[in-house]
Order: C-alpha cells, then sequence, then structure tokens
C-alpha cells in the first residue's frame, strides 16, 4: 500500500474572482449560479452578473469594473463560449470583451489568473489554450473538481517535502486475521496497545480484541466474543465504553475483561446514539441523539448526571459530536454553526457563539493544551482560538464533502479530519494543528482477503485515533488497521 505525502503553502489573500460564460439555456445559467454559489461559500469572493447588475446598470460598467480588481477570471468554457471568444471583430459579445480585457491584463504584467473552466465541448478558446483548466465536464465528478479548485484558488500548493521532520511512516499493520472489511481502531490510554472491532449498525456481532504492543510487534488477545459495536471509546483507566447506535452502551472492566454496567441511551421514543464522548480523567460519558437532546452518564456510579432536551424534538437537531472542556468543566456541542457551551454538572447554558452563517456542521474536537477548536462542516473544516470569543485561526478544505470526526493528538501538534460519504469514498487528512498545513493524506483501503465484490462496496476508512504520546496514529482503513510513526 502506498500513500502520497504533501507539503503545503498558504495563501493569506483572499481571491476575487470573476466569471465569464456565456449566456445559454436556463440549464447551464443555473449550473453557472450554482458554481458561483459554491464557491462563495467556499470563501471565494465570486461575482456574477445576474446578482450584480441591477435594471438600468450598464453591463459593460460592470464588466470593466470587476475584471480589473479581479484576482482570477474563472471562464466557463462550452462550445458557444468558445466561438464568441475566438469570433470576428465587432462580434462575440459580452465573452470575447470579458477575454478581450483579462488578457490585456496579462499583456500588462499583472498579477492576474485566467483559469479556464471546462463546462462542456472538446475545442479549447485560443486564449487559454496553453493553461491548465478544470474539467467539470462529468458532472458525478463535480465535488471533487470542486474541492481541488478551491485548492488551487486558496493557495494550497502540493509538492514533495524538503526534509521528513513531522512526516508519517507505517510502522505496524494489524487487525488482518479478523477477516473484516469494516475495522475500526482506538488507543488504550497511557500505552501503544490497540482495542479492535468491526463497526455493526445492525444486529451482526464480531470480537473485540485488544492488540498488545511489543516494539513494532503486536499480540492478539480476545476481550470479549461476539459484540456489537458500533463505536467504541477507551477511558483513562482503561475500561472500554462499547456504543450500539440502536441498542445502548455497555462498559468492559480494564482489569477483569467483564461488563460491568450496561444503560439503555436510546429508546424507540428517542432512537439513535449519534455521538459520544468521555471526559478525559473521569469515569463519565456523554451521549447525544437525533433530536437535540444530551445524556451524561457516570458508569462507576451508575448514574445519570443528567438528561436534557435543548431543541424541540420536531427539529430534529442532530448532536452530531461532542467536546469536552474539563478545565472549565463545560460539554461543547456545535449546532448550526453555532457552539454552545453546557455545565458538566447541570447541563445548563453558560455560553451560546455564533460562528458565522448558519451551515451544517459535524465533528468536533477541543485541544485545551493549546485552547483550539476544530468544527468540520461539510465542505471544509474551520479552527478557532477559543477564550470569552472565538477567533478563526484558519480554515481547511476536507478531503472529501462532509466531515465524519476530527481529532487532535494529545499534545496538540496535530488534527485528524475523517471525512467523505463512507462507501469507500472517506480520506483522512493529517495536519499541523498551528497552521493548517498537510502533513499526509490517506485515501487508500485495504480489502479483507474473504471479501466478495458486494462487500468491496462496503471498504471505507472509518476510524482515526492518537497514542497518548502522540508518537502513532492507527487507521482503520477497510481490512486492516493500519498503524504510523510520527518522525
Amino acid at each position: 500500500m502506498s500513500h502520497q505525502t504533501h507539503a503545503m503553502t498558504l495563501s493569506t489573500k483572499p481571491n476575487n474572482a470573476f466569471i465569464s460564460y456565456k449566456w445559454e439555456d436556463d440549464a447551464h445559467n443555473q449550473w453557472v449560479e450554482k458554481f458561483a454559489t459554491d464557491l462563495r461559500r467556499a470563501g471565494i469572493e465570486a461575482v456574477l452578473d445576474r446578482w450584480e447588475v441591477k435594471f438600468g446598470d450598464s453591463f459593460t460598467d460592470y464588466m470593466t469594473s470587476k475584471i480589473a480588481e479581479a484576482d482570477v477570471v474563472l471562464f466557463v468554457m462550452t462550445t458557444k463560449a468558445v466561438e464568441a471568444a475566438e469570433s470576428p471583430k465587432g462580434e462575440g459579445g459580452a465573452v470575447k470583451f470579458e477575454m478581450q480585457m483579462a488578457t490585456a491584463r496579462r499583456i500588462a504584467g499583472e498579477r492576474m489568473r485566467l483559469i479556464p473552466v471546462y463546462r462542456e465541448g472538446q475545442k479549447t478558446a485560443a486564449h487559454v489554450r496553453d493553461h491548465r483548466y478544470a474539467d467539470f465536464r462529468d458532472d458525478s465528478q463535480y465535488q471533487q473538481r470542486l474541492l481541488e479548485l478551491i485548492e488551487d484558488l486558496r493557495g494550497y500548493v502540493r509538492m514533495p517535502p524538503v526534509s521528513v521532520s513531522g512526516h508519517l511512516v507505517e510502522s505496524a499493520s494489524v487487525g488482518q486475521d479478523m477477516l473484516d472489511n469494516r475495522l475500526r481502531a482506538e488507543f488504550v490510554p497511557g500505552s501503544h496497545d490497540l482495542i479492535v472491532w468491526a463497526e455493526v449498525n445492525d444486529h451482526a456481532s464480531s470480537d473485540l480484541c485488544r492488540y498488545v504492543a511489543n516494539g513494532s510487534q503486536y499480540h492478539k488477545e480476545v476481550v470479549q466474543p461476539e459484540v456489537s459495536a458500533t463505536r467504541v471509546k477507551v477511558a483513562a483507566n482503561g475500561d472500554i465504553v462499547v456504543v450500539h447506535e440502536r441498542e445502548g452502551v455497555i462498559v468492559i472492566d480494564a482489569g477483569t475483561k467483564n461488563v460491568k454496567r450496561k444503560i439503555r441511551i436510546s429508546t424507540p421514543e428517542d432512537p439513535m446514539i449519534c455521538s459520544e464522548v468521555l471526559h478525559p480523567t473521569m469515569p463519565v460519558a456523554i451521549f447525544g441523539n437525533h433530536y437535540g437532546k444530551i445524556v451524561v452518564w457516570n458508569w462507576d456510579q451508575n448514574r445519570i448526571v443528567f438528561e436534557k432536551q435543548y431543541f424541540p424534538r420536531e427539529h430534529v437537531q442532530y448532536m452530531s459530536s461532542l467536546a469536552v472542556d474539563a478545565c472549565a468543566d463545560c460539554i461543547l456541542f456545535v449546532v448550526e454553526n453555532t457552539l454552545y457551551r453546557v455545565r458538566l454538572a447541570d447541563g445548563s447554558i453558560v455560553q451560546q457563539d455564533a460562528l458565522g452563517e448558519e451551515e451544517e456542521t459535524s465533528g468536533l474536537a477541543y485541544c485545551g493544551t493549546k485552547g483550539l477548536l476544530a468544527v468540520g462542516g461539510l465542505m471544509e473544516t474551520k479552527v478557532y482560538h477559543t477564550g470569552i470569543s472565538h477567533r478563526l485561526a484558519y480554515s481547511v478544505p476536507n478531503g472529501r464533502p462532509l466531515v465524519q470526526s476530527v481529532r487532535f493528538s494529545n499534545d496538540g501538534d496535530l488534527l485528524a479530519i475523517l471525512s467523505g460519504m463512507s462507501m469507500g469514498g472517506n480520506a483522512v487528512t493529517i495536519r499541523d494543528a498551528d497552521s493548517g498545513a498537510t502533513i499526509r493524506v490517506f485515501s487508500e483501503l485495504y480489502p479483507s482477503p474473504t471479501d466478495s465484490i458486494k462487500n468491496l462496496m462496503l471498504l471505507s476508512i472509518r476510524s482515526v485515533s492518537f497514542s497518548s504520546d502522540g508518537k502513532l496514529i492507527a487507521l482503520g482503513e477497510g481490512g486492516r488497521i493500519g498503524v504510523y510513526r510520527r518522525e
């Protein structure tokens, strides 16, 4: 298995993007508007004539002023647009005028980019024949092409690294003997041991195993046979909290390996545990469901600390991710891009902070050592400096659309972003937590030897975990757990 390693530099200047296109049929014009809207949602200041030119305004004035101040001109190429750009003098209309203005700026030596965006056809306009183009002709590849263009416009430059400092190299591979392609793993705190299981969401089951580290070698021990586990967390004392999102939670004792506690969090009225987080030092588990409810459970005392509904049930607000600020004794969650802090003792809201325009958010991680908060969304992950208010440190595009989880290493040096729609489409991006620079991208999968063609469709990167000392990272890569060492 091979993975690419990338270094990345960041451009701090925002991009003002002028979109040049030919008005055609409604379907084409609507596609251009969606394209411009998606760029704006990703932080690119794209402008479009139908938004800017009011009744009575001059199209010529609009084109002249906006192209003069644009950092980039995106030329949407169709057969008709190319014909217009290359038409004889006195013909071609707005598209020809825009291409002439853009070309004039470039001839004058101004720093402006002219990027062809292929939408339809095969012919390239003469103005951009030697330019690298963005290919949007296949609608099934739209999101991936959009992400590539956004990264380029923001100045993320991928190139081979100058040195190996901070890189990740493969250290070990475990779990193949479990013969399953849904493997996930969590490090046991204070060690390099791994708890490994096969994720299930129905009534299936698999062994819950501990792979005990001895240098770079691992020895397998079965902790519990035939366990139904969607997700697993390992507490500071080694207790294993096993979550089945439809059935409830069991806690396995670290020493005896026996089940010490059980609780039913989901009910017919409140189905699906969609998120959970453990307190870093106390035997406390926090659960969120699909109806805006949080349940806090002390499993040593077998006591519900509090159970609270934060939104009307009919609104179906997903508690898709939770985090804990142990120093402030607060639970953090984000709904519609608004951050809530609630007291761990009673669930009362102590802070409600809008992080920007409403948008889908999923994946949340808090790093107390550096005061950083990572919030995952559909197209990008944003990292904030925390305090009385929250200040954006940086935002980075997701490796795939829709974050599933984000995690900081204990020392706060690394940020892991797991994103994608599953079904073989996930990626894990490991970034420098201070700057957002890419350290390594993982997207390849490892099939199980017993997989059928049907089961291969379920392959997906399913988990990412950091060891307590931050030296190792474990990824659930389908049919194995890949263990990587920081250098």
